[in-house]
């Protein structure tokens, strides 16, 4: 170790190579194998020459012998001496020629068994030495390229024995250490750190004599020369035999890393100093949007609280008697007050959506609703002006969905409004389509595309990228003559990206436009549609259904039972008059039959004029179910005594109004008229609550549920004040007497829960006024808690026509 002359500077455990191994072995049975074979087979040849010839000499003995013998023998007699020779030739040659063959067949049997045995030594050795020069050229290289390793490496390459001295460095151990190989061959492992790490040092080398596998250590280590340099050595243990005979592991200056690591702690802190100033101004800058909420929200209420007082009294005053010209000065008052609210309304959602403080709620509802409600609340702006308004949802469209129905509808609401604004004769026309389709179980979704088209003034193409900017129009003369904040567009555009969709226009001048957009809902089960008229209480009234399909049979029957109905079902007429005979017998009367018109044996007509002969069931509603309407059906069918007509597939909110009209009839003695109950006068049987001279207020601050609330109020004959938070309607309870509130929980300012507690802590007839709460859940908790702020009853929005029509029936009573 300590001869600088030797070359050996292999790393620990590795043999410095052996050049003249293969060199020396190879020659050798080169040399020898050959001349060995050619010996042997001489051996071989001269030792079969030796047995011929030494045979050769006893076969000639022991024929002089025997013919001496015979020629003795025969002395005494000449005669035979002429037979002489052939009889030895004849005894000795046979067994002369055999022993010759067996001696030379012998001979060349075994030279080629020898030959074949020295062969396949050869090859033997052949191959083993091939086999012997690959492994050790393998071993030769794998040491040069460990060797070349060692040599060529930044790290540092070490071997320590059991006492920590060195035994083994490689030639890196100068750049690292500053110490040559031959400087450092011996010192102690201590000699390379300063006094400070030899306790981590120390302990490093004794977990790998301990036996420990593998460490990882950073530690500052003392060059040569006094100064400091910061490793990353790994340690583990040098084993022998399954004893552990010292230490080795390699040792790596990680001097830049820890530069590249403190410039990164430092990039880091200025990272953290400029979050935290950036922190600082959007504190500050959130300050300032809140500041300007507030600002907006004071200045709303401001607004609003004496614009709700003109709104309230002028509908006070129109119900007072008024002469047509003091009739036509409070609805123009009326009128304008209601367009200045909306402007507000306008300029604060965009305040929300600048701000992004608009979120969308996630609600179910029937979109066939929305659209009905719709088109029912703008037709009457569109008849105004003599045009023809269309709605349209086409029949692959799911009627049922999730997402924000008042939004939509806002949307709905601005477009096809501003189509009836801009168009004077023709028709607008409103249609929903499918575009794109998910039925993921249980997160389906579906996309659709609205569109509105009319035949209006239209639109320059230059100007279509106008319209959706802000406070935007197309000209200032469109402004003056229509009217308009130029807000309405912007607001559905960002509407609609947050329905992930997109808005877009079609139009040419004097030719029409169309706008369109596309919005995505989830989709879920159809749900019961509740826009359905309710005249009579349908619980437990007994029902008879007759149809000779199972399948229909079982869903008029699920479904009658769904509304608290008791359903019977028969196959055929023999079998439903005997249901109806027996239930006279049973004292529990049939209330209603209906029944299929088309069935074998007796059809459904023959059936209702049988039902009529019978006096105890003269009077007992029949209602007819029919696969096809023709012109005159209703008029026949109502001379045969009929009271309900309905075609197939019945939609079940129409044969829920037609079967409640069919009582109520019944009950009042109108069968007299002939009128008969279909899906028209289904749809068209609002109950009217004209005579109730009642006050309501709806305290909402979404414009889209206001306009909802006040569009179903005035189609039952009422009028309504709106306000949009707690603090207007305290404010307008100050001066006008409210019979009824419609108190949304949720609105900026004050909420419908402290609005409810101030109201209830009033002195005199306000504590006894009914609020009922509009809430976007309708969940036990929440009307839990709406009834604990002293609300007296909810309702779940979207709000429908018929459940606001049961509310009204609970909490307007006696207001004739």
């Amino acid at each position: 170790m300590n001869n600088p002359t030797a070359k050996n500077t292999s790393p620990p455990g590795i043999p410095a190579p052996r050049r003249n191994a293969g060199s020396h072995t190879q020659p050798v049975l080169q040399r020898l194998l050959l001349p060995l074979t050619a010996i042997l087979i001489l051996l071989l040849a001269g030792a079969a020459f030796l047995l011929w010839y030494q045979h050769q000499m006893y076969m000639d003995e022991r024929t002089d012998s025997l013919t001496e013998s015979i020629r003795k023998e025969l002395r005494t007699d000449a005669s035979k001496k002429s037979i002489i020779d052939p009889v030895i030739a004849t005894a000795i040659s046979p067994f002369t020629a055999s022993f010759h063959r067996m001696m030379i067949t012998g001979g060349i049997i075994g030279s080629f068994v020898l030959i074949i045995l020295l062969g396949f030594v050869y090859f033997l050795l052949k191959g083993t030495d091939a086999k012997l020069r690959l492994q050790q050229e393998a071993l030769r290289e794998s040491e040069e390229q460990y060797r070349l390793i060692a040599e060529t490496s930044m790290e540092d390459i070490w071997q320590l024995d059991l006492n920590g001295n060195l035994i083994y460095t490689s030639p890196s151990s100068e750049k690292v250490f500053g110490y040559s190989p031959k400087q450092a061959m011996g010192l102690n492992f201590a000699a390379f750190f300063p006094e400070y790490e030899l306790g981590k040092a120390a302990e490093a080398f004794q977990k790998a004599v301990n036996g420990e596998k593998y460490q990882l250590i950073e530690i500052m280590a003392k060059k040569r020369d006094g100064t400091l340099v910061p490793l990353e050595v790994s340690v583990v243990p040098v084993e022998k035999n399954g004893s552990i005979i010292g230490v080795q592991g390699i040792a790596r200056d990680i001097t830049e890393r820890k530069k590249v690591e403190a410039a990164l702690i430092e990039t880091n802190r200025q990272l953290e100093d400029a979050i935290v100033r950036a922190n600082d101004m959007a504190m500050k800058a959130e300050e300032a949007s809140i500041a300007k909420s507030e600002f907006l929200a004071n200045m709303s209420h401001e607004i609003r609280t004496p614009m709700n007082g003109i709104i309230g009294m002028t509908g006070l005053l129109l119900d007072s008697d008024l002469d047509d010209e003091q009739r036509d000065y409070a609805q123009i008052v009326s009128s304008c007050g209601e367009s200045l609210l909306a402007i507000i309304n306008d300029i604060l959602d965009f305040s929300k959506i600048e701000a992004g403080k608009l979120e969308l709620e996630l609600l179910e509802f029937d979109l066939v609703s929305l659209m009905e409600d719709l088109a029912s609340i703008l037709a009457v702006r569109a008849h105004e002006k003599g045009l023809e308004l269309i709605c349209s949802v086409e029949p692959d469209v799911p009627h049922t969905l999730k997402g924000d129905p008042g939004r939509l509808r806002q949307i709905l609401t601005n477009l096809v409004g501003n189509a009836v604004k801009f168009t004077s004769t023709g028709e607008v026309v409103l249609i929903a389509r499918v575009l794109s389709m998910d039925a993921t179980p249980g997160a389906g979704s579906v996309t659709l595309r609205f569109s509105v088209k009319d035949t209006g003034i239209g639109i320059p193409k230059a100007k279509t990228s106008l319209l959706f900017g802000k406070f935007s129009q197309v000209d200032a003369s469109t402004t003056r003559e229509f009217g308009g904040t130029g807000l309405g567009l912007a607001i559905s555009k960002q509407l609609v990206e947050l329905m992930d969709g997109e808005i877009g226009v079609t139009s040419e001048e004097l030719c029409g436009s169309e706008f369109w957009f596309t919005a995505r809902f989830e989709t879920c089960p159809e749900s019961v549609n509740l826009l359905a008229p309710l005249s009579v209480d349908l619980t437990d009234i007994r029902a008879l259904v007759v149809d000779d399909n199972s399948t229909n049979r079982q869903i008029l029957t699920t479904r009658l039972a769904s509304w608290g109905m008791r359903p019977s079902e028969s196959p055929d007429g023999p079998t439903a008059l005997e249901l109806l005979y027996q239930g006279i017998e049973d004292n529990d009367p049939f209330r209603v039959v209906i029944t299929d018109l088309n069935m074998p044996g007796m059809s459904g007509d023959v059936l209702g004029k049988s039902i009529k002969l019978i006096p105890e069931l003269s009077n007992l509603p029949l209602i007819l179910l029919t696969s096809l309407g023709n012109r005159g059906d209703a008029r026949r069918f109502a001379d045969m005594g009929f009271s309900g007509y309905l075609t197939k597939p019945v939609k079940p909110m129409e044969l829920k109004g037609v079967i409640s009209q069919s009582l109520s009839q019944n009950q009042n003695g109108e069968r007299s008229s002939g009128r008969i109950a279909t899906r028209h006068t289904a749809r068209e049987s609002l109950p009217s609550f004209e005579d109730r001279k009642a006050r309501i207020m709806i305290a909402e601050d979404n414009i889209s549920n206001q306009q909802v609330a006040l569009g179903l109020l005035k189609k039952l004959g009422l009028r309504a004040h709106a306000v949009a938070n707690g603090q207007e309607v305290l404010s307008a309870m100050e001066t006008i007497q409210y019979d009824l509130i419609l108190m949304d929980c949720q609105m900026p300012v004050m909420d419908g829960f402290e609005a409810t507690r101030r109201i209830r802590a009033m002195n005199g007839s306000h504590e006894k006024i009914p609020i009922i709460a509009m809430t976007a859940h309708a969940l036990q908790g929440d009307r839990d808690k709406c009834i604990g702020a002293g609300m007296n009853d909810y309702m779940s929005k979207p709000v429908s026509a018929w459940t606001l029509i049961d509310i009204l029936e609970k909490w307007l009573p006696g207001k004739r």
